[in-house]
């Protein structure tokens, strides 16, 4: 079987993409670590315990209401 030029490119460029979302998964280890790591959220309940509990601080009750 022969394949085409653009074949083989398009086919090599989607096994590229993949190996580099591969790449960006999370560990086990950043999971356990999610609710001290404020850069990104990684699990919906901020962390295995699913407290839901944010340490951020620039949103607060006093400016709550101007958002």
């Amino acid at each position: 079987m022969r394949l085409t030029r653009s074949f083989r490119l398009a086919l090599l460029a989607a096994v590229s993409l993949g190996a580099v979302f591969t790449a960006r998964a999370q560990t086990l280890d950043d999971l356990r670590k999610d609710p001290s790591a404020t850069g990104a959220v990684l699990t919906y309940g901020m962390g295995y315990a699913n407290q839901r509990y944010s340490s951020l601080d620039k949103i607060n009750k006093r400016n709550v209401a101007r958002l």
